[in-house]
């Protein structure tokens, strides 16, 4: 071996040995804070969590192109290699085709967990065959299941009614990171708000409105019961749909909530200590 293979070869050890010490070293890194964020996807649904030891959580993906086009470059921008966890609020296109993509794109996900009242369905079976043919673990969460990630616990709040409208059969999650709580209620309408008003879990500091703000959802009980300090709406600009409803909004602000949206302020990132909120960001300035 000449000299300059020797040197070579040292060289390579150490960065070898220097990159194995820095993933131990992030691995156990405490941030002092958790992240968030309320991603702009369009109209659909996406919520990533990144703990203040660095693990990296997902609700819902998305409709189709959010996968390749808006996480997989945010997840590269936040420097996240795989995600510890998936939760599924239910199957529905605007909410699954970004994870279906970030699964055919051969990005590392550790498990995947969805709702127990899930409707077996064409997507269905697509998604259980994708998920089964790439090996990764799925659960289904009952109610009042408990998934405690580092410094953050998800609470399964499961009607028990059975519905065939699948919007009705969301997985409603609790987010508790110290003393803010978060609760996330997928698609459903005031039919399944109703069904868990009495479930005191759903009172909240922060809550993601049900079904992009629709006027099927988000019932003056149900928004009492919540009493939420901050209301955000995932929703996508100028949508067919003519979400969020007027009348859905007004309730908000007769109860004085205030509303972000991600139509409004794209991306909206939280940032909290387990003693506070210390920071609300947007990615976009709102016109006017």
């Amino acid at each position: 071996m000449t000299k300059k293979q020797r040197l070579t070869a040292i060289s390579i050890w150490i960065i070898a040995v220097f990159l194995f010490a820095l993933s131990i070293y992030v691995g156990f890194i405490d941030r002092g804070y958790t992240e968030v964020s309320f991603i702009d996807v369009g109209q659909g649904d996406s919520c990533f969590i990144q703990t203040d030891n660095m693990s990296s959580i997902l609700i819902d993906g998305g409709d189709r192109s959010c996968g390749t086009k808006i996480l997989i470059p945010f997840f590269k921008y936040k420097s996240v290699m795989k995600l510890d966890a998936v939760f599924v609020s239910h199957l529905h296109d605007d909410h699954i085709t970004g994870i279906e993509e970030l699964i055919n794109s051969r990005f590392k996900i550790a498990h995947i967990y969805m709702s127990d009242k899930v409707t077996q369905s064409k997507n269905y079976n697509d998604f259980e065959k994708l998920v089964t043919a790439n090996n990764i673990p799925f659960t289904f969460m009952n109610d009042d299941d408990k998934i405690s990630i580092d410094n953050v616990t998800f609470t399964a709040i499961n009607s028990s009614a059975e519905h065939s409208d699948e919007n009705e059969h969301s997985l409603v999650l609790r987010l508790d990171c110290g003393a803010n709580s978060i609760l996330f209620t997928g698609d459903i309408s005031s039919t399944t708000e109703s069904e868990i008003l009495s479930d005191s879990d759903i009172d909240t500091d922060i809550l993601k409105v049900a079904h992009h703000g629709s006027a099927g959802s988000s019932s003056i009980e149900f928004i009492n019961a919540v009493s939420p300090e901050l209301s955000v709406i995932s929703v996508g600009e100028n949508n067919k749909y003519h979400h969020p409803n007027d009348k859905t909004l007004l309730k908000y602000n007769i109860l004085d909530i205030p509303v972000v949206r991600t139509d409004y302020d794209g991306t909206i990132s939280i940032i909290m200590t387990d003693n506070d909120i210390r920071r609300l960001d947007f990615s976009r300035k709102r016109e006017g």
